[in-house]
């Protein structure tokens, strides 16, 4: 694994929880 991957999806995880959909998959 790259860790750019894993610092998209931590940018992922952090924008949709900036989203507040109150969902985290």
């Amino acid at each position: 694994m790259r860790l750019g991957e894993l610092l998209r999806g931590g940018e992922l995880l952090l924008l949709e929880g900036s989203l507040g959909t109150g969902k985290t998959t």
